[in-house]
């Protein structure tokens, strides 16, 4: 059973409830000429080979109460993704909803924003078609957020700070009363490029904004400053271009694993286009509406005894970091699983976060979670051990070092080359084979095959030790 026949059922029993039923005037669910059953592959531009699978689909549990409502409306009427929709429905409440709701984790307080990337084909992936599919009811519920707080063209951290800045301590500027911001970029890539040079401070930026609100301009000509701001983002990618980008643990580690991926695809054909009009959204407009109000009248919110048993068995497997880029990308799993559990309450209209709203935040992680490793696979985050690592999957008879120096055309030196070595056995990529000769031994590294992943469990440590026997004709210290 596909997503969207679970999200249609949803939208039917929402009918019900309401005591509303299909009329003549109301257009039939779009036709996919394909069949409702059938499966779109991923566009011929994706880069599949060596790569884990695509994502299992979303199940219902990541679409309760009035997510799933939302979704069944919006969603047959739409060739975008339920990964697409979800990711923005969550985001865009979650920013029109404001700063008020938390959660508190210690002394840090996870509010409502959330950045997420959509990862896919630049056309065929109907990112696009998802904003604005998922924008549409919130023109009825808050038009000035829609219109003046959601904003695009992130060029750099001082442009991102005067969007939200405090009024100036000489009160020859007034600032910006409402502190909500979400940002939207339809071509993600280029404020990333950004980030890359020297100086440039947009990535740092958006980090505090994450993480706190606080922001800082610190430039002599322009010393703003931003506090209490609620900053999300939604940004849209292709898998290319984010692998060309963020291709190293410290980028991970400082920036990307603040943000959701999701991989999105085309998820039906409609030649005619879906009709989303006001009377089509009307089932519900209103639910949103008592969402957001509600939302902006909450303070601190808690798990109620049920999530918090779930959550104290989950947890040290949400803590442990897996190795690698992808350890990196994931490494804030507990925060996020958090906040998102704290969207879905408010949501629901809800007093305290219960386990359904943490359930559903687990699933829509899990997707999150094979998404990155659909994106990154196995890499390392090290240019050199990537390369290496490429290099020995290649070769069906595996290599030695001496062979990989040469592979690399004598130019790397060997002690990098070891350690390189060293970092893929410690991950568990690789393995070593000593095979017996008539002279010394030949010492041979080979992938290791793995099956499975699981993002929330570490790989656990492989390979063997870097102390061997020098091969025939090799000078001591290679």
């Amino acid at each position: 059973m596909s997503v969207y026949t679970d999200v249609l059922a949803k939208a039917k029993a929402h009918q019900r409830r309401n005591g509303t039923r299909a009329t003549a005037a109301t257009p039939p669910p779009p036709v996919n000429r394909l069949g409702p059953e059938t499966e779109l592959e991923p566009s011929d531009d994706l880069p599949l080979e060596g790569i884990a699978d695509w994502p299992a689909p979303l199940s219902a549990v990541a679409m309760p109460g009035l997510v799933g409502d939302m979704l069944g409306v919006i969603g047959p009427q739409t060739e975008a993704d339920p990964a697409a929709l979800l990711l923005h429905l969550l985001v865009f409440f979650g920013s029109c909803a404001g700063r008020a709701a938390y959660f508190a984790v210690g002394g840090t307080w996870h509010h409502a924003n959330l950045f997420g990337l959509c990862v896919g084909p630049t056309s065929e992936g109907r990112k696009g078609t998802a904003r604005d599919a998922i924008a549409r009811p919130f023109q009825d519920v808050d038009p000035e957020w829609l219109t003046r707080r959601m904003m695009g063209g992130l060029a750099s951290g001082e442009g991102l700070v005067w969007a939200v800045r405090d009024a100036s301590k000489d009160g020859k500027d007034e600032g910006v009363t409402d502190k909500r911001l979400c940002v939207f970029e339809a071509e993600y890539a280029a404020p990333l490029r950004l980030m890359a040079k020297d100086g440039n401070v947009l990535g740092s930026t958006l980090r505090q904004g994450w993480d706190r609100g606080e922001l800082a301009n610190l430039s002599k000509n322009s010393p703003a400053t931003a506090t209490g701001a609620h900053l999300s983002l939604v940004g849209h990618i292709s898998v290319e271009e984010l692998r060309e980008l963020l291709r190293t643990v410290d980028m991970a580690n400082g920036f990307l694993n603040r943000h959701l991926l999701v991989m999105v695809r085309r998820s039906q054909l409609l030649p005619e286009g879906g009709r989303l009009d006001s009377r089509t959204l009307s089932t519900v407009v209103q639910g949103l509406r008592d969402a957001v109000d509600h939302a902006r009248k909450m303070g601190e919110m808690q798990r109620d005894a049920q999530a918090r048993e779930q959550w104290a068995a989950l947890y040290a497997g949400l803590s442990t970091r897996g190795p690698g880029l992808l350890g990196a990308v994931l490494g804030r799993a507990e925060a996020q699983v958090a906040r998102l559990s704290l969207v879905y309450a408010l949501l629901d209209c809800a007093q305290e976060i219960g386990r359904r709203h943490l359930e559903a935040a687990l699933e829509l992680w899990r997707y999150a979670a094979d998404s990155a490793r659909f994106i990154f696979g196995d890499l390392v985050g090290d240019p050199l051990a990537d390369k290496i690592l490429t290099l020995i999957r290649d070769a069906a008879a595996g290599l030695t070092r001496t062979q990989l120096y040469d592979a690399l055309n004598r130019n790397i030196a060997r002690e990098k080359i070891t350690e390189a070595l060293r970092k893929l056995a410690r991950y568990g990529q690789i393995h070593r084979e000593v095979i017996p000769t008539s002279g010394r031994p030949i010492e041979r590294w080979y992938p290791v095959r793995r099956r499975g992943f699981s993002p929330l469990i570490a790989l656990g440590v492989g390979g063997g030790s870097l102390k061997r026997e020098r091969e025939p004709g090799e000078e001591p210290g290679q």
